[in-house]
């Protein structure tokens, strides 16, 4: 999702090629792909939806985030507009399978009953006004930082939902993974720092890194300093 967010992000204009930008998104994949090694049920099948899936979501990603730059539409407006169309595309899905044959839908796909939907009716409306702050939520995001931001902010919700498991549900993390997940959030940290001040990682990322972390402890020290000297004046 990165990697085809950032080309469709260079082909609209949305991002200015950099060799930065470049290393950061290398730093990324790696850590995604350590993440995963070691999976050997392979699947071209797999493979092909779930490329079809990342294209599909990230292209609208990227035209969102060029109608509320472009057109200067706000957020609820998006909303407002896309739901419609939302609506009648489920609309007209759920009719087509209303008129197949029950044996040639799945059942995970099936319609469900009128009581049925009658009795689950409160958690139904909290689920869609929980759909609805979602879509808001994440068409402000998009709006205020851009699709790259987006794109990273669900890799830090996978690398959240997979620690919520290691805590909750004691499920085990290896330490290639821990490697992993912490190269991820290095490097969405860089791509955060790099797109605030670009000057600083002209001779690399790793001088980068380094003067923003020689600011923050400069910038600690003297506020420890501000905090005695304070105190002192208090107890003066």
């Amino acid at each position: 999702g990165v990697v085809t967010t950032y080309i469709l992000s260079l082909m609209t204009g949305l991002e200015i090629f950099s060799i930065r930008h470049l290393q950061v998104i290398v730093c990324l994949l790696v850590g995604a792909a350590l993440a995963t090694a070691g999976e050997l049920h392979f699947s071209w099948i797999g493979f092909a939806i779930q490329m079809s899936s990342q294209i599909s979501d990230c292209s609208r990603i990227v035209l969102q985030s060029i109608m509320l730059d472009g057109h200067k539409m706000d957020a609820m407006s998006y909303v407002y507009l896309v739901s419609p169309v939302c609506f009648a595309t489920l609309a007209i899905v759920l009719g087509v399978m209303r008129l197949l044959p029950a044996e040639s839908v799945p059942t995970s796909l099936a319609i469900p009953q009128a009581t049925l939907i009658h009795e689950w009716a409160w958690i139904v409306l909290a689920n869609c006004a929980l759909a609805f702050c979602l879509n808001l939520s994440s068409t402000l995001l998009i709006q205020k930082s851009g699709p790259m931001i987006y794109i990273f902010t669900g890799v830090l919700k996978d690398i959240v939902a997979v620690l919520s498991g290691v805590f909750i549900i004691q499920d085990v993390v290896t330490m290639l993974q821990i490697v992993a997940f912490s190269l991820q959030i290095v490097g969405i940290f860089t791509w955060g720092l790099l797109k605030d001040d670009p000057s600083k990682f002209e001779n690399g990322i790793l001088p980068g890194l380094f003067h923003h972390a020689q600011r923050l402890l400069t910038s600690s020290r003297q506020a420890d300093k501000n905090c005695a000297e304070s105190r002192l004046a208090k107890a003066a």
